[in-house]
């Protein structure tokens, strides 16, 4: 029980982390289209 329990946070972690990652990439992403919307207006 205790040798698994390090092991199931950080596994949660990690899943917490790959999910921030895919926010930021997509966000980053729409961030982009935004600015190349905008310099094409200009």
């Amino acid at each position: 029980m205790v040798a698994t329990q390090p092991i199931n946070e950080y596994e949660d972690a990690l899943k917490k982390l790959t999910n921030y990652e895919k926010q930021y990439t997509t966000l980053l992403e729409e961030t982009n289209q935004v600015i190349d919307k905008q310099v094409v207006t200009d």
